[in-house]
């Protein structure tokens, strides 16, 4: 499908903050740093790469965010080095967080296991990073692909408990959540391709859809802000799908994914 059918359907999460402090309009909502490997991190030299980015680009302000992890890599996203580099650069780079700590205890957590000790460990840690200036909690992640060995398959009920009650403090607290899920109607094969790029997807996925709008029916004060609109995996994401979701679901927002 052309992007230009997709234009009309495009909502960015940019709307929810306002870009007048800064000449350039442009908000890029959905940024991750590259600051290399631990123990060799520089989080600052990554930062002046993308603010010299965003001045060629002229995008004003960016919302920069750790990648969903299946293990917590708390220490490399929210180390001290991350907050003064991102904090030198106040007035054009806002923060998320969740998909270095939230999301593996999502993924390591059947919903049939969740006990009071993890619900409360949960929304502790949700509610850590709004008070610390949070603006969204993301990467959050339904089904993430594997694109090659070493990087992970995610898949977690976008219904799931935790992720009704990530909705519920989203909701409270005006943080929208930043999730990435692909579009599955119903069980099928994992895509050939995708089967060929990494040994960790599985033989089959699980439906999202129907998920989906049960995590969006849960709590309606609770924005959701689905990723990387226009790339399309499994062959299930088109104008129609869009069209019904976002009728019938008001809290939902699309960031749209530049495809070439």
């Amino acid at each position: 499908m052309k992007m230009k059918n997709w234009t009309s359907f495009v909502f960015a999460l940019g709307v929810l903050f306002s870009a007048s402090a800064y000449s350039s309009d442009g908000v890029d909502v959905h940024m991750h740093l590259s600051p290399g490997r631990p123990p060799n991190l520089d989080f600052k030299a990554s930062v002046e790469t993308l603010i010299a980015k965003m001045d060629q680009l002229g995008i004003g302000r960016v919302i920069v965010m750790p990648p969903p992890q299946v293990q917590n890599q708390t220490t490399a996203y929210l180390a001290d080095q991350f907050m003064n580099a991102i904090h030198a650069h106040s007035g054009r780079l806002l923060w998320a967080a969740g998909g270095d700590e939230l999301n593996p205890i999502i993924h390591s957590t059947p919903p049939g296991s969740i006990t009071a000790e993890i619900r409360n460990r949960f929304e502790s840690i949700a509610r850590r990073i709004v008070a610390d200036g949070a603006k969204a909690f993301g990467e959050m992640a339904a089904l993430h692909f594997s694109f090659n060995p070493r990087h992970p398959f995610e898949q977690s009920d976008p219904d799931h408990p935790l992720f009704l009650l990530l909705a519920d403090i989203a909701a409270q607290t005006k943080t929208p959540i930043d999730l990435h899920v692909e579009a599955v109607i119903t069980r099928q094969p994992v895509p050939k391709a995708l089967a060929s790029r990494s040994p960790n997807n599985p033989a089959t996925i699980q439906p999202t859809i129907s998920g989906l709008e049960k995590l969006l029916a849960h709590n309606r004060n609770a924005t959701i802000v689905w990723q990387h609109i226009g790339w399309d995996n499994t062959g299930h994401l088109n104008v129609k799908l869009l069209r019904g979701l976002l009728t019938r679901h008001p809290n939902l927002f699309l960031a749209l994914k530049h495809v070439d």
